[in-house]
């Protein structure tokens, strides 16, 4: 499984006591601040403290994993009530389009290492901790996707009808791409895909599949596949 939070770009509220953002996705698991600046560092007197990072595109996530701090008698107890999200939009321009993985009470222990795994439907591109008061300071932060469903299909039998709600229309290059985009999608659990000249056009559909499956048209043309 791939960590897809690794090296990307990173920022937070502000920083103190050379707690830089990027520390916290630099590979290293080196819980000592004190010692050698190895974690994030939000300023003391920061209300509402926040931490993110840019995955780049859009996934499914599955799970975060956050390593703690070790160093100091009461720095490992600041990670507590910390909130995870996804979104598809940076911190500073929440939207409707953010989804809560969960929320660590805690307080983290020396050295904890804490996985947290999403509640399902957590998509976005922007990984965001938050929480409302005190330091936030951590050491490595994970992200991995959620893996790929099982998907069943009914070839040949061609593109359902009205019985459910058409999402969106793209055109992608693979079928891959087209299950890919319905994974990411909030709502989707099945797709219609249909190839002329080399390229797909992928409706990304919502609806009851076992009743939907029962009022398909017969066109060959199309491929559906269903979770």
């Amino acid at each position: 499984h791939t960590n897809l939070a690794l090296f990307k770009a990173t920022s937070q509220i502000d920083s103190c006591w050379s707690g830089d953002s990027y520390k916290a996705v630099d590979g290293s698991w080196n819980s000592d601040h004190f010692g050698s600046s190895a974690c994030t560092h939000t300023c003391d007197n920061t209300n509402d403290p926040w931490w993110q990072v840019d995955l780049g595109q859009v996934y499914s996530i599955q799970k975060i994993i956050i390593k703690n701090r070790s160093d100091g008698s009461t720095e490992p107890g600041r990670f507590r009530n910390v909130t995870m999200y996804a979104s598809y939009n940076p911190q500073w321009s929440l939207s409707t389009t953010i989804t809560m993985c969960g929320h660590f009470t805690g307080p983290g222990t020396h050295g904890q290492v804490i996985e947290m795994n999403c509640n399902s439907g957590t998509i976005g591109r922007y990984i965001i901790l938050q929480k409302k008061s005190g330091v936030l300071t951590m050491c490595e932060v994970e992200v991995y996707e959620r893996q790929t469903v099982s998907w069943n299909r009914d070839i040949g039998v061609g593109e359902r009808k009205n019985t459910i709600t058409t999402l969106s229309t793209i055109y992608v290059r693979s079928l891959k791409q087209c299950m890919h985009q319905c994974l990411v999608t909030v709502g989707c659990n099945s797709v219609n895909a249909r190839t002329v000249n080399g390229l797909i056009t992928c409706e990304i559909k919502f609806g009851t599949s076992e009743y939907a499956r029962l009022n398909q048209v017969s066109d060959p043309a199309w491929d559906h596949l269903y979770t």
